[in-house]
Order: structure tokens, then sequence, then C-alpha cells
């Protein structure tokens, strides 16, 4: 199956956005001193994985495998950020997993 990132670029006059949700990796995006990134933080790495085995044990359907595979992590979101955010930047995590029942 092939999943397809998406992204946007908005400028308004001096005042620049980006908004990153659906993809897997931000590998090769570079956005350096964006006034305001939306970005997905759809998982934290170390939780999936234990849902992961609990569900495995328990013989249950595994979402969290597809999640993986077009998602980013907090974790990666976060590294975006820190390597492209300015001093004045500002942020929101999108699209956060919550896992129910």
């Amino acid at each position: 199956m092939t999943y397809h990132n998406v992204g946007y670029r908005v400028l308004f006059d001096n005042y620049k956005v980006i908004y990153i949700t659906d993809t897997r990796t931000v590998e090769g995006i570079s956005a350096k001193n964006y006034d305001l990134y939306l970005i997905e933080g759809n998982y934290d790495e170390d939780e999936i994985e234990k849902r992961i085995s609990q569900k495995q044990k328990e013989c249950k359907y595994v979402y969290e495998f597809r999640a993986k595979d077009s998602h980013l992590s907090k974790q990666q979101a976060s590294e975006f950020l820190l390597n492209n955010m300015g001093e004045n930047s500002e942020y929101v995590f999108m699209h956060e997993h919550i896992e129910r029942g």
C-alpha cells in the first residue's frame, strides 16, 4: 500500500504557516523560521509499541501498525520543530491518537 504525504505552505504577507499531516516522514522537508507550525504528533513511540504488544498477546486487531506507516510520532514532530522553529515560532500538535476502550 502506498501512502502520500500531505503538507501546505501558506504565506500571508509576512506571516508563514506550514501545515503537515498524514505523513510518515518529514525527511527532506525544510521550513526554517515559520511563524506557525501545524503538525501532526499522532502517537508516542514507546506507548504505541506497548499497545501493539498487548494487542498481539490478546490476538486483537492492531490498528497501530497502519498508524506508524502513515502518521508522524510526537518524537518525529518534535525533532522537526527543533530543527526548524525560530525564536518566535509557535506550534500546534494535531491529529493526536486517543486510545478508547
